[in-house]
């Protein structure tokens, strides 16, 4: 069964292993074999286990897990419009006849992505025209996600203050608007059609994604958390300390990017376990 719209407030134990899970309405669903968590690991293990069950040697790591990119994280604003956008001043130059609605770009400079990252380790936002924005056109592919004729854009900013000077509260508006400046000088007709704007930072990610930190890949992706080593060491094989508590998402081995292979690889070791 898929139960949808029911948040789970604790992983439940009995006789020492996970047997199933109670829901925020204080449901319970129990578990026969295992319990899988695709959240990220943080959430599983810090703060939908019981308090104390793990060695606290263990919880030291878990609570040590990196999710803030060394103050890096990220925007996206989703933009809805009356109409559709165009890139025939950029089709014209390539004369290939290739329709770039279609694809996933990539918009900025190198080294407007190496002043960004600084300024935003500095919690400083970037740079007009510095942005490193990776939009895609949905409508383009698939039109049914707009009224007939009409597009809806994402922005993604890779690069932004993960804590910015002042905080969200005072500069997401105005970051969403530079944002929308920026593409507006690739995407024709962008600043006349728009209707409706949502501008997110981090905070919104990881209050609707429920990810700690917002943090998209789970756990920062760095050379120190990648292997065995990721989410930390000790719990780099899916498993966990917990009996027939396994961890999956993007927090595990391989990592982040939309590929289904950490919860892929999870399935087959928790499949492996439970046959054995």
């Amino acid at each position: 069964d898929v139960v949808c719209e029911a948040p789970v407030a604790q992983i439940t134990l009995k006789g020492g292993r996970a047997g199933g899970v109670v829901l925020g309405d204080g449901t319970e669903i129990g578990a026969r074999r295992a319990v899988l968590g695709a959240c990220d690991p943080r959430t599983t293990l810090e703060r939908l286990l019981p308090a104390g069950t793990l060695d606290p040697d263990i919880e030291r790591r878990v609570r040590a897990i990196p999710v803030s990119n060394a103050n890096y994280g990220q925007m996206k604003v989703d933009v809805a419009l009356s109409g559709r956008l165009n890139l025939t001043r950029h089709e014209k130059w390539r004369g290939d006849g290739l329709n770039l609605r279609l694809p996933s770009h990539m918009l900025g400079t190198e080294a407007g992505m190496e002043q960004t990252y600084a300024r935003a380790a500095a919690g400083l936002l970037p740079l007009p025209g510095e942005f490193s924005i990776w939009p895609v056109i949905p409508t383009a592919a698939d039109p049914s996600q707009a009224p007939d004729g009409q597009d809806v854009l994402y922005l993604y900013s890779a690069v932004a203050p993960y804590q910015p000077e002042g905080g969200w509260d005072a500069v997401k508006a105005q970051a969403g608007q530079a944002i929308v400046d920026f593409a507006s000088s690739y995407y024709g007709g962008l600043k006349d059609l728009e209707i409706g704007r949502q501008v997110l930072c981090n905070e919104d990610i990881g209050r609707n994604a429920h990810a700690t930190g917002g943090n998209i890949a789970h756990v920062d992706m760095t050379l120190g958390r990648t292997g065995p080593l990721r989410p930390a060491r000790g719990l780099g094989g899916f498993r966990t300390p917990v009996d027939a508590l396994y961890l999956g998402g993007s927090g595990c081995h391989p990592g982040g990017g939309i590929t289904g292979a950490p919860g892929y690889l999870a399935a087959k070791e928790m499949l492996r376990s439970i046959r054995t």
